[in-house]
């Protein structure tokens, strides 16, 4: 396996873990600093155009307060009513809309397979993007674990993060992106949408790579 796939999942990881956590709740105060430093930004583990976008978007904007970050996640993913950007896969993709429909339940045999569960678990759908991007790099951790120890078992991981992204994330991801794109407030809500797309693609790259690939 190469060194060069295993830098990849490092990245991908890096970055999945600071989407995770934007997708679910408002940036803490260390996060929203990094967000606005040009020094981190610089640093952004994922060099893809769309990721580059994020970041540009990041660079030209004023630091946001806590409470413009809250409120935009609030609205976007939460909602008064409804959110404006949904969250959730089932309701895209269930004929009636419903939240806590079958979609749900599959994602969550998947965190089961795999020994991964939400952390509201039957509280809050298993189905939410934040915590399938959590997943995505949780996999992607244990991916750069086994590939310097059990091939094997480092094959099957990418079989599932691939089989997961087209069965689930890839499913709904975009209609949230566009939604994003077009409510966001904030540059940091802006960027979270390129952020995914970049994210998205670094896991298809690292799943259907071939032995030549060099990472950025």
């Amino acid at each position: 396996m190469e060194k060069t796939a295993s830098d990849l999942a490092q990245r991908i990881a890096a970055a999945g873990t600071v989407l995770s956590h934007m997708y679910l709740a408002a940036p803490n105060d260390e996060l929203r600093e990094a967000l606005y430093s040009e020094e981190m930004l610089n640093e952004w583990p994922l060099s893809d155009p769309d990721s580059q976008q994020g970041v540009l978007t990041l660079k030209k904007s004023q630091p946001e307060t806590d409470e413009q970050l809250k409120r935009d996640h609030l609205y976007l993913f939460k909602g008064i009513g409804r959110p404006l950007a949904e969250p959730h896969e089932s309701p895209y993709l269930s004929e009636e809309g419903l939240i806590f429909d079958k979609q749900t339940f599959e994602v969550r045999d998947y965190y089961r397979r795999n020994g991964f569960q939400a952390p509201n678990f039957n509280r809050e759908p298993d189905d939410h993007i934040g915590l399938e991007i959590a997943f995505l790099t949780n996999l992607a951790q244990r991916f750069v674990t086994e590939v310097e120890t059990d091939e094997d078992a480092a094959e099957q991981t990418l079989s599932t993060m691939r089989s997961f992204l087209l069965e689930h994330l890839n499913m709904f991801a975009l209609n949230v992106v566009d939604s994003i794109r077009k409510n966001a407030n904030t540059a940091a809500y802006k960027a979270l949408a390129e952020f995914t797309l970049g994210f998205i693609n670094a896991i298809t790259t690292l799943t259907e790579s071939t032995p030549g690939y060099e990472a950025d």
